[in-house]
């Protein structure tokens, strides 16, 4: 009976992890489907360094670093049921952000697969 439990226990885990991973790669988007996506969106991140950030970045995204002290407040600061976009160099800490953000009540997140710099491969223009 014990086995049983433990057993239903693990594969529910599974079951949630997995649904919730589902819902989170939906969001994943290539560079193209990400630049069609973002137009009239106001909730644009750029979750990388301030040093990467002026090194180049996407035109009206605003830099909020992921690692600084704070970032969940300013996450807070954005409204819950509009669409967020966030992304980074090549995705990981952009996939950070959006399972944050998920956490945090927000229910449509948009990364950018492969970050900015999938961005820069496919020739589509960044910012100083």
């Amino acid at each position: 009976m014990k086995y049983l439990f433990f057993t239903l226990f693990v594969l529910s885990l599974v079951c949630f992890s997995a649904c919730g991973a589902k819902g989170q790669q939906d969001s994943l988007l290539s560079p193209k489907e990400f630049q069609e996506k973002v137009q009239n969106n106001t909730q644009l991140i750029d979750v990388r360094s301030p040093e990467e950030y002026a090194s180049g970045h996407l035109a009206n995204f605003q830099n909020v670093n992921i690692a600084a002290v704070g970032f969940k407040e300013k996450m807070a600061e954005l409204e819950k049921d509009k669409p967020v976009f966030v992304y980074c160099a090549v995705g990981g800490r952009s996939a950070l952000a959006a399972s944050t953000l998920y956490e945090m009540g927000f229910t449509e997140i948009y990364e950018l697969k492969g970050g900015i710099k999938a961005w820069m491969s496919e020739g589509l223009e960044t910012q100083r």
